[in-house]
């Protein structure tokens, strides 16, 4: 019965999409079919492909991925993408820009940030000023891990000038399931009233993947307070516990979610990190970060 039901409607939706030679462009309905990115057509039952679902009705993170991508080609061919760069310049001050940047350096500018020796592994390169680069946790051991930070400069994404934050890791040994690289600032926000007990703060990030990553099984973005006894937390990820994320070079932007912050709070760290499934002895990605913003949100 609901195989017919989902046909059915399936088939109305298409025959509207193909109807509408008398309406007007600007109010057309737009019709996207994701079926063809889901569906097992060698089955012959209607079933999804066996990695597109992870419990039967809910996407995966391939799945949810799959489903996003014909919609992602409607509205780009409506909305085309645009580089854009953030500006120093654009920091925070309560009378003069309530909504300017809580962090130093979103621009993610110059060379003097710190290569921080942690977990057995030292990163190499450079890293934007203010920011440090780490491993958070791991198990692989030092001889089969590349973890290297370069900085692009000037930036090749659209904007005539700045720079990005290259992050390239490599392992191929043994590892955890969950190991962690992180790229942090060194200080975290503490600009009162923007940092307040009540006060609303978010989290952006550009990243572009440079190519297709191996065994990662997650990229997060995420704010945590810093005073409360129990510190809140606010998370912007592709994360899955038991799926790993698409081997598909992408782009786009991280966000976290507005976060209110509770009593007894002091300041906001933040970062964003790459997690990889290094059990099978082979992990790697590489990505390029831009325009670090954590701004009040008013």
């Amino acid at each position: 019965l609901a195989l017919g039901v989902k046909n059915q409607i399936n088939y109305f939706l298409r025959r509207l999409g193909n109807s509408q030679g008398s309406v007007p462009q600007a109010v057309r309905a737009v019709i996207i079919d994701a079926n063809g990115y889901m569906e097992n057509f060698a089955s012959g039952t209607g079933s999804a492909l066996g990695d597109r679902l992870y419990d039967g009705t809910h996407p995966a993170m391939i799945g949810a991925y799959n489903l996003a991508l014909p919609h992602a080609a409607e509205l780009n061919k409506r909305f085309a993408a645009k580089g854009r760069a953030v500006s120093n310049a654009d920091l925070y001050d309560a009378a003069l820009n309530p909504t300017g940047c809580l962090n130093a350096n979103p621009a993610l500018t110059g060379t003097a940030g710190l290569l921080v020796a942690n977990t057995g592994i030292t990163p190499v390169g450079q890293v934007s000023t203010g920011y440090k680069a780490y491993r958070g946790a791991g198990t692989a051991p030092q001889a089969s891990v590349t973890f290297n930070c370069y900085k692009e400069n000037p930036r090749t994404d659209g904007p005539a000038s700045g720079e990005r934050q290259g992050i390239a890791v490599n392992i191929t040994g043994v590892g955890s399931s969950a190991e962690t690289y992180i790229f942090q600032p060194t200080t975290n926000p503490s600009q009162a009233p923007a940092i307040a007990p009540g006060s609303l703060v978010e989290l952006v990030c550009d990243v572009e993947f440079v190519s297709k990553p191996v065994n990662l099984a997650g990229l997060e973005l995420q704010m945590a307070e810093v005073g409360p006894a129990t510190p809140h937390q606010a998370v912007g990820m592709n994360r899955q516990v038991g799926f790993l994320m698409p081997s598909v070079a992408v782009a786009g932007r991280l966000k976290t979610p507005p976060f209110r912050l509770q009593s007894g709070v002091t300041a906001v760290s933040s970062y964003v990190r790459m997690v990889f499934d290094a059990t099978s002895g082979a992990a790697s990605g590489e990505i390029k970060l831009s325009n670090y913003e954590m701004r009040p949100v008013v």
